[in-house]
């Protein structure tokens, strides 16, 4: 009953970690267009 249990959990943290990379990533972008916008503006 645990392997199960420790593979969803790994899956999850996983996820949790793509996710939250994707989610930098974007951020990252979205700031570096402001920033390309204003010095072209």
């Amino acid at each position: 009953m645990a392997a199960p249990v420790n593979a969803d959990a790994r899956s999850d943290l996983a996820k949790t970690r793509i996710f939250i990379s994707l989610q930098l990533l974007a951020g990252y972008f979205i700031i570096h267009e402001c920033n390309s916008q204003q010095e072209a503006g």
